[in-house]
């Protein structure tokens, strides 16, 4: 899975699912990237891999996340065909770890 998973203790895994609104069909064909910041550290922006698990497909990728912070992943969903890609932005509150 994506070249083997890190071995250090501040990599972390992102995992993403994705299903059609309309149809609630997983979608499978989309170009999917995460970007990752917090207070203290600068953005880094990933396309994560599809990967098939329970013979659906998900889409992933590892981040560094070097210590207590508040990080915000901002997901950015394309599919083929479309001008404006879907975004969305989840908090992550790594502080109390």
């Amino acid at each position: 899975m994506h070249r083997g998973a890190p071995s250090g203790p501040h990599d972390y895994h992102i995992t993403v699912a994705i299903f059609d609104a309309a149809s609630t069909a997983r979608v499978v064909d989309a170009t999917v990237t995460a970007e990752v910041s917090g207070i203290g550290l600068s953005a880094r922006t990933k396309r994560l891999q599809p990967m098939n698990i329970a013979n659906t497909i998900t889409f992933g990728g590892f981040f560094y996340l070097p210590g207590a912070d508040l990080y915000t992943v901002r997901v950015s969903v394309r599919r083929p065909g479309t001008q404006q890609p879907v975004v969305l932005d989840f908090k992550y509150d790594h502080r109390r770890q």
